[in-house]
């Protein structure tokens, strides 16, 4: 290697990345500078594209995390000399825009993100840092490089959420705060490190794994597991808050799910602070938060703007996070590096062992960003660069991208998932059995929790929902279809039964899973299909109101086992893509103006079409566009024979349907003495509103259907919840 050049880590495609000589960068404007690298981070970010999960354009240096010391500085830098120890963030700032200026460096207009084709990034001996005094900063020599490259975003990001959280808070409101954390991931764990410097009356912190959970305990909070016990959460923060809901809830998870149990364990004028980013919809009504009168902070953290103040904060904290990182090696076995991760041979770890040609060890970080790039990524526009920014933030429910991906069969076949299809009414009725003996023996035998979703009237679809480890639902599915292929004769559906003597199963995907189990051109689709004997088919369009697609899989029992163990297997190692998905629900659907209702010779109802989607997913609430449950309960001459439902108002505006799901116990209050409240609502809110008999599943709620126009509906929802709290506020004060 001569002097002009370095040893750098380039990426050439998914599963490609070579450690090869490269010029060292020089300046190219005034306001640059060369830093020549001492540490670097190989972080869940670069595991993405280097498993080719996200695109990307090719042929430049990787890497976002790092600090060095200066090497050379442009004539018109100032706040930086040759020889300072330096750290950056991911993306760099001008320090002169609107943005900057006001302390919001995140929305830089001049901003490039390290790590891409439009800059090359810092998985190097050398890295060119653009409008220097901006973007970096000196490092305190108090502070360790291996925290300091936490700096890049990681650590302000938890200390972002923190101050939000806290802001509009005194001292006295701060000592007597309820502290809730959602998630338990790397940027939870240094959020939480930065909540207890504000020293609040109680922390819980909630996550799914329990490894996380024991982090958060160590660091000082009370952990919840909220998918064994949600309702004991729900009780203990009740129990703290004398019935309020807590004062504060930081969400550092970026699901909708999440943000949505949030705003449920928020008490009236608390404040929600989210870093996670949200692609979805947001999971409340404009109702809901205003009869919360909800305080709400989201966006992606400016981090140099807040750099001062974080790296104080993690001089404080840097002994508490060595777990972050715990093995070190050199940049030129960056390829094992990579390797290693993809694999997971180590947990995240830091590398240390110094390189023979320069001091540039790579450190393989315990990250979760994920960015989504592509060619277009070349042009140096900020608004491409905060584009890509904004997903490199994104959070995985665990918090983290790329540590929980098993590798080894064993571990695939103890994964858990949730792998659901579509069935018929009649295949339902095999699959459940007698009095539910087939059901109970296939949960018996393998271990799963199977169940079938109810009969909804004028609807010929079911759903098969299977829970458990891959092993288990493999197998779940290979009896499934060996019980429909001997039972349907007995059902008449002997036409369902292929001349091969096989029977379908129609599985339902996410469609962003799709690409991963149809693989580049088909490649990954025919590899199962080849292994398991099987043939498979993707729908090309989503289901109603929903993001899933279906996957019918045909084939003999064992072929479909295998099939199903290979399906599973790319839906675990692409289970980030999984978040979010809106569940298909077999609902009778009007589209308004599609005409009256008619049924056809089976007497299933035609005429249907998929409405406008307002399906949410939240503890105690299902909101959705099917309509109300009275119009759907009608049989089919009696539909043949009505009018059709009005689908829109006397006033031309178009009527929507949504419906809640309410505890049974509250229901009274809503309703009042003779039907005297729901009467009153009905009246104010100009909107229908139903209430079921029963409650709907084994929650124990019951379901409110509301039709109206869009603004009837929100009054109608803002009265009924306003009821519902002014009850539990009376239960409250009851109680004490």
């Amino acid at each position: 290697m001569s002097t002009d050049t370095m040893k750098a880590v380039v990426f050439h495609g998914p599963g490609k990345v070579t450690v090869e000589d490269r010029p060292i960068p020089k300046i190219q404007d005034h306001g640059d500078i060369v830093v020549k690298v001492d540490k670097t981070a190989l972080c869940g970010s670069e595991l993405h594209v280097f498993r080719g999960h996200q695109p990307s354009g090719t042929g430049f240096v990787m890497g976002h995390e790092f600090t060095g010391h200066v090497h050379e500085v442009g004539s018109a830098v100032k706040s930086i000399k040759v020889g300072d120890r330096v750290v950056s963030p991911f993306t760099t700032s001008c320090g002169e825009c609107f943005y900057c200026q006001h302390g919001f460096s995140s929305r830089c207009t001049k901003s490039l993100l390290l790590g891409s084709t439009a800059l090359d990034g810092a998985q190097a001996q050398f890295v060119r840092v653009p409008t220097a005094d901006g973007s970096v900063m000196k490092a305190p020599s108090s502070i360790k490089d291996e925290a300091l490259v936490l700096m890049a975003d990681i650590f302000p990001t938890g200390m972002f959420a923190a101050k939000n959280g806290f802001k509009h808070s005194t001292p006295e409101e701060i000592k007597e705060s309820v502290v809730v954390l959602i998630g338990c991931g790397p940027v939870a764990l240094c959020a939480l490190c930065n909540i207890t410097d504000y020293q609040p009356k109680h922390i819980l912190a909630v996550d799914s794994v329990p490894s996380r959970l024991e982090l958060a305990k160590s660091l000082g909070a009370e952990p919840w597991n909220f998918q064994t016990d949600r309702e004991g959460l729900d009780q203990r923060v009740k129990e703290l808050t004398d019935g309020r809901g807590a004062d504060i809830v930081i969400e550092v998870v970026g699901l909708s799910p999440a943000l949505r149990m949030g705003f449920e364990l928020l008490r009236p004028w608390g404040v929600l602070s989210s870093v996670g980013v949200h692609n979805g919809e947001i999971p409340w009504t404009g109702s809901e938060a205003y009869g919360k009168n909800l305080r709400l902070q989201m966006g992606r953290c400016p981090v140099r703007s807040i750099f001062a103040e974080a790296l104080e904060s993690l001089e404080r904290h840097q002994d508490k996070l060595g777990f972050m990182a715990d093995k070190m090696m050199p940049l030129s076995e960056a390829v094992q590096g990579y390797d290693m991760f993809d694999k997971m041979k180590y947990t995240p770890t830091t590398l240390n062992t110094r390189s023979t040609l320069r001091p540039t060890p790579i450190r393989i970080s315990r990250s979760r960003h994920s960015y989504n790039m592509s060619a277009e990524d070349s042009q140096n526009s900020a608004g491409n660069a905060n584009a890509i920014a904004d997903q490199l933030d994104r959070l995985n429910v665990d918090g983290e991208a790329a540590d929980v991906t098993p590798r080894t069969e064993q571990e695939y076949a103890e994964s858990q998932l949730t792998l659901r299809a579509i069935v018929s009414s009649k295949e339902a009725g095999v699959i459940i059995g007698k009095a539910g003996k087939n059901v109970a023996d296939l949960r018996d035998e393998t271990g799963v929790r199977a169940g079938v979703s109810k009969v909804v009237q004028g609807v010929h679809d079911r759903v098969l929902s299977v829970t458990g480890s891959l092993s288990g639902i493999s197998k779940a599915y290979g009896l499934v279809a060996k019980g429909l292929l001997d039972g349907a004769p007995s059902m008449g559906m002997g036409g369902v039964i292929r001349s091969d003597g096989t029977h379908p199963i129609r599985l339902l995907i996410s469609h962003n899973q799709m690409g991963t189990i149809i693989g580049r051109q088909g490649l990954k689709i025919k590899q199962i299909q080849d292994a398991s004997g099987v043939r498979m088919v993707a729908q090309k369009e989503m289901l109603p109101q929903s993001t899933e697609r279906i996957v019918e899989v045909q084939g003999s029992p064992s072929g479909i086992e295998k099939a199903i163990w290979e399906i599973g297997k790319c839906l675990i190692d692409d289970h980030e893509r999984g978040y979010g998905t809106v569940l298909y629900n077999p609902a009778v659907r009007v589209q308004p103006g599609a005409g009256p209702l008619t049924t056809n010779n089976g007497g299933a109802p035609t005429g249907l079409s998929s409405g406008r989607s307002y399906n949410r997913t939240g503890h105690g609430a299902d909101f959705s566009d099917s309509p109300p449950s009275t119009f759907q309960r009608r049989s089919g001459s009696d539909a043949a024979n009505r009018p059709p439902p009005p689908t829109h108002t006397e006033d031309g505006e178009e009527m929507q349907t949504q419906n809640i799901s309410i505890p049974s116990d509250m229901v009274g209050c809503i309703i009042g003495r003779g039907g005297s409240k729901i009467s009153e609502i009905r009246k104010t809110s100009g909107a229908r509103i139903s209430i079921a008999k029963a409650p709907h599943d084994d929650t124990g709620e019951r379901m409110f259907t509301i039709t109206g126009s869009a603004s009837a509906n929100e009054k109608a929802l803002y009265l009924l919840y306003e009821n519902l709290e002014a009850e539990k506020m009376r239960r409250s004060q009851a109680q004490d």
